[in-house]
């Protein structure tokens, strides 16, 4: 049918939303952890070394308790809910978090006030931890033989910014609810004092940055494919890019002081022309020297728009280099110069790095900073001048 690219966006993305929505995917992903979740062994030893360092960890997400359990279970114990068992105080990945926020709404989870549920994690009860009222996700949960919801008895959300208890583990687990009831969760008093890892440049980590001042980790796992293939030859190629540029650039920049020269000469010799017909000179035919600088500068641009084109589909041979389009920073990699604090292609790469280590920006650097804007013979002939 028509409606060209703007169409199949439509279709693609109303398809990628339905499969979010009625659970296709997260069905798909339960009935076989294995074959779409890459587990990392340094995960769990990172986590332990954060909250033996005195960090308080958290986790926060869109997803509700039933596929967040799937998913953690697998990346955290490499076991199934299925197969799994619990000790006394449930799922054992929660030993390494203080709280965990499951059904977040983000990005609204960052502007908006909503309801806090506690969640029994035996039943998926959910508990109004504003009103205290139990309500029940299912109303078959019971029939395993559960105890009832008001049965429970749920703790409250602390309101005086002190932690959940006085021990780390296991992190207790809610639903919904705002970036206030985390803060008074982990007794957090600024946003400077909170790191936040999301993947999503919209809904982890513009807003938690711009509008909560939020230090914020970047994770981008297509980074990993880009720094292997730098590794493996990327990093001549963009040296040869800089080389080709530098020298268009000064290709042109002689061509245009030649182009220059001979229009001054030409109105030398037709000094008797007004003023208003000075520029008459540049009809003239261009000398042999300007011509031959005029084709060494065409060479040159083809030059460098090859080793550009080779450059980007070394990366991938139809988009490039993630972060670049063409020889300027892309889009999106403006955005993530100017909201993620740090970006990294995993998490865990933070296990290379001490629990303590106070992370700084990288220094602003200007154009005549960077490299020599003119030779030191150049800038001797200005100042004698």
């Amino acid at each position: 049918g028509g409606g060209g690219w703007e169409a199949v966006y439509v279709d693609l993305r109303q398809a990628v939303d339905l499969c979010h929505r009625d659970g296709s995917i997260k069905k798909r992903v339960a009935q076989d952890p294995g074959k779409y979740l890459h587990p990392d062994p340094t995960l769990v030893p990172l986590l332990e070394s954060l909250r033996a360092g005195g960090k308080k960890l958290f986790l926060a997400t869109n997803s509700l308790w039933d596929y967040s359990d799937v998913v953690m279970r697998w990346l955290m114990d490499g076991q199934t809910a299925a197969r799994a068992r619990d000790e006394g105080d449930g799922p054992r990945w929660l030993r390494y978090f203080d709280a965990v926020l499951t059904g977040c709404g983000k990005p609204h989870f960052f502007t908006q006030r909503r309801e806090l549920f506690r969640v029994d994690t035996r039943t998926m009860a959910l508990y109004n931890q504003q009103e205290g009222s139990p309500m029940t996700v299912d109303d078959g949960a019971n029939a395993s033989g559960h105890d009832s919801p008001g049965a429970h008895d749920p703790p409250r959300l602390p309101q005086d910014g002190s932690p959940l208890d006085g021990q780390p583990a296991p992190a207790r687990v809610f639903q919904g609810g705002s970036y206030q009831d985390l803060h008074r969760l982990l007794g957090v008093t600024s946003g400077s004092q909170v790191l936040y890892a999301g993947d999503h440049i919209y809904g982890d980590v513009l807003r938690s940055k711009r509008d909560l001042g939020w230090r914020t980790m970047l994770v981008i796992p297509e980074l990993r494919a880009e720094l292997r293939r730098m590794l493996d030859g990327g990093v001549r190629d963009m040296e040869a890019l800089r080389a080709a540029r530098a020298q268009l650039d000064a290709c042109e920049e002689e061509l245009h002081l030649l182009r220059w020269q001979e229009a001054e000469r030409g109105r030398e010799k037709r000094s008797g022309f007004s003023a208003g017909r000075a520029g008459s000179s540049l009809a003239s035919p261009p000398s042999p020297s300007l011509e031959k600088m005029q084709e060494r500068c065409r060479e040159m641009r083809l030059t460098h728009r090859r080793e550009l084109q080779r450059m980007h589909r070394a990366f991938h041979p139809i988009w490039g280099a993630l972060l670049k389009a063409g020889y300027k920073n892309s889009r999106y990699a403006r955005q993530v110069e100017r909201y993620a604090c740090l970006y990294t292609s995993h998490v865990a790469n933070l296990a290379f790095y001490s629990p303590e280590k106070s992370w700084m920006a990288r220094m602003d650097v200007l154009a005549h900073e960077e490299e020599p804007c003119f030779s030191r013979k150049t800038l001797k002939a200005r100042e004698d001048q």
